[in-house]
């Protein structure tokens, strides 16, 4: 074997590395919002409509470990189900994240199937 050809499977192996514990990481924020979600709906099915006084600072706490950047009106949910929105939105985007792109033709038909449901 080749100095380049084992360099190049070393880059490989390092790549798929990196993607595994990526993966790990995004699957741990999955589960956190999970418990978040699961919170949430235990107050909602008690019958409280606002978000609890210490939700904003439980999301600000959430932010930083996120991959990504979350729009700042999100840190400041006024209800319940606006929390859970917000986290639904967290955890879509995390679940897309850890599957990996979607191929061209898996995206290309999806868009047609929310064409053909627009009135």
């Amino acid at each position: 074997m080749s100095i380049a050809a084992a360099q190049g499977e070393m880059c490989s192996a390092a790549r798929q590395e990196l993607i595994a514990r990526r993966r790990v990481r995004v699957t741990a924020l999955i589960r956190h919002v999970d418990f978040l979600l699961e919170e949430l709906e235990r107050l909602n099915l008690a019958s409280r409509k606002r978000a609890p006084a210490n939700w904003p600072s439980r999301l600000a706490e959430l932010e930083p470990l996120l991959p990504f950047a979350i729009d700042p009106t999100w840190l400041r949910p006024r209800r319940n189900v606006d929390a859970i929105e917000i986290l639904f939105e967290i955890q879509n985007r995390l679940m897309r994240l850890r599957s990996g792109p979607l191929p061209a033709d898996v995206i290309e038909s999806d868009a047609a199937l929310e064409t053909e449901t627009r009135p």
